[in-house]
């Protein structure tokens, strides 16, 4: 454990899998003495050629069974006997904790940025698309004044964002068939909140596949200086402000945000 030159995510299953390989070896048998069976020398030069059965006694092992160093052997035989007593108690609570190990550095081996956008931008969307759901077809169509986005037109205006910046930013291909200059032509309630629900799953699918180096990567957003992780920030801050557009309508059209029911 302490010489462990690997990546420290996976140092505990690392030695997981070398408890295993000594616990194969040992019950299997083998010629592993010196370096063989890629075991570091410290490990496999205390275990000889001989198959050792779980049953055996220690008080029947003999030096005589064991080809490697024989200065080492009464200092290792009553470590061996220590392994044998505690094997069927500590494997599987080994081989569960490796598979956890395992599991969680995949799930949270994500960039720390990406870890928390993501929590950030699942809260607001949510709000969002249950906001929109209160209105009804009709009140799809209230706006403020004329010449001012219907509450339709706000939210294809969110998924239209969603998919342009997530394709032309976030370096994610639109799927098949999406158009985002096209939205405008939709006139469906029912379609309309279908679309920002598909853009809002694009873009955490598009930012959640990020490593620190893909956020790294200069862009140009909207002319200026940028990289991928300002995009990601813009996309986000984009729907922040128009969920605070749809709470000023909902309360304007007498439509109560469902978090506030």
């Amino acid at each position: 454990s302490n010489g462990y030159k690997g990546d420290e995510k996976y140092k505990f299953l690392h030695i997981v899998c070398l408890f295993l390989q000594i616990e194969f070896l040992l019950s299997a048998g083998g010629p592993i003495c010196g370096v063989n069976a890629g075991l570091p020398t410290e490990v496999s030069d205390f275990v000889g050629p001989r198959a050792l059965s779980w049953t055996s006694s220690p008080s029947s092992m003999k030096v005589s069974d064991y080809n490697c160093d024989t200065s080492l052997k009464p200092k290792i035989i009553p470590t061996i006997s220590l392994i044998m007593k505690l094997r069927r108690a500590l494997l599987p609570v080994l081989l569960v904790a490796g598979f956890l190990t395992n599991s969680f550095a995949a799930h949270h081996g994500k960039p720390l940025f990406v870890q928390t956008y993501l929590k950030s931008y699942t809260s607001e969307t949510d709000k969002l698309i249950s906001l929109a759901e209160e209105f009804s077809e009709e009140g799809m169509e209230w706006r403020p004044a004329d010449g001012i986005r219907s509450v339709r037109e706000a939210i294809l205006h969110v998924a239209g964002a969603n998919y342009g910046i997530g394709s032309r930013f976030l370096g994610k291909q639109l799927p098949e068939g999406v158009n985002p200059r096209g939205f405008r032509n939709i006139k469906s309630r029912a379609e309309a909140i279908e679309l920002l629900k598909s853009s809002v799953q694009f873009v955490k699918d598009a930012i959640g596949s990020m490593d620190d180096a893909t956020l790294a990567e200069p862009i140009k957003l909207f002319g200026r200086d940028s990289n991928r992780m300002g995009a990601a920030i813009a996309v986000g801050g984009h729907a922040y402000e128009h969920l605070g557009q749809l709470i000023a309508y909902a309360r304007s059209s007498g439509v109560v945000p469902p978090w506030s029911q």
